[in-house]
């Protein structure tokens, strides 16, 4: 039946901190475990110890953290600094300590076919997909010739969409599209009332016809021209700094010894 009993609910969490003597405890069996692994071998003392034996995925030398452990360029450092079965010190990470040892180093240089075979199947089926759909786009443009009609796409193409997209700007989202540079670029530079030739974008192939454009607004872009310049000139300041920095790094002889300090 019914009820006209109210309830009211409240979830309290309250985060749990182990205390000083539980930290210094995992630090002592940490110092322990790698201790007795550089003797015994690290797999054989971590069935011993039951603890869980976790590889992360690779990882290039200049990333700052490392796959499942979070952020830590004194583990980076450590495994580019040591060969195969090389056992660290202990290492601070944000869920607690850790020793790790280097399983594998792959050697610097391009990937075998059949490592990335998978990763970069869609990439070149999605290539080849666009391709088919510039030649069937081709197809319909030679079509539109004698006729301004673009429901003649579909005698080509049956599968071939035919809409109308209204008002968006040249940076933002096209109407049931998206964002397309490639379309935003061609409906720019494509007269009015005129067919354009078949392009290509990222989503597929395309053919447009611009029936209206707004007309440049030289009132509003002299109110912002200012506000504008100011802006490009920030960005451009930004990545210019941030180009000289990374060609500083490069050139540079760096030797990072922050993980000796801080681990």
């Amino acid at each position: 039946g019914k009820s006209d009993k109210k309830f009211v609910v409240e979830k309290i969490v309250n985060k749990i901190q182990p205390s000083a003597t539980t930290v210094d405890k995992l630090n002592e069996n940490a110092n322990d475990f790698a201790y007795i692994a550089d003797k015994d071998g690290f797999e054989k003392v971590a069935k011993e110890f039951n603890y869980n034996v976790i590889e992360t995925t690779p990882f290039i030398e200049k990333a700052s953290a490392v796959p499942g452990l979070g952020v830590n360029k004194a583990i980076v450092v450590f495994a580019f600094e040591n060969g195969v079965g090389d056992i660290s010190p202990v290492f601070r990470v944000p869920l607690g300590y850790t020793v790790v040892t280097v399983s594998e180093q792959i050697k610097e240089g391009y990937k075998a076919l059949e490592e990335v075979k998978e990763q970069v199947k869609p990439l070149v089926m999605m290539e080849k997909k666009i391709a088919k759909s510039l030649k069937i786009a081709k197809e319909i443009r030679s079509k539109l010739n004698g006729t301004p009609d673009f429901q003649i796409a579909k005698q080509v193409f049956p599968s071939a969409r035919v809409d109308t997209a209204n008002n968006f700007s040249p940076t933002g989202f096209v109407p049931n599209l998206g964002r397309e540079f490639a379309f935003t670029n061609k409906v720019m530079e494509t007269e009015i009332n005129k067919i354009s030739d078949a392009f290509t974008g990222t989503r597929g192939s395309f053919i447009v016809k611009v029936k209206s454009r707004i007309p440049f607004d030289k009132t509003a872009y002299s109110l912002q021209r200012n506000s504008l310049r100011d802006n490009l000139l920030s960005q451009k300041k930004g990545q210019i700094f941030n180009q000289w920095l990374s060609q500083v790094k490069e050139e540079s002889d760096i030797v990072d010894e922050r993980h000796l300090f801080f681990r």
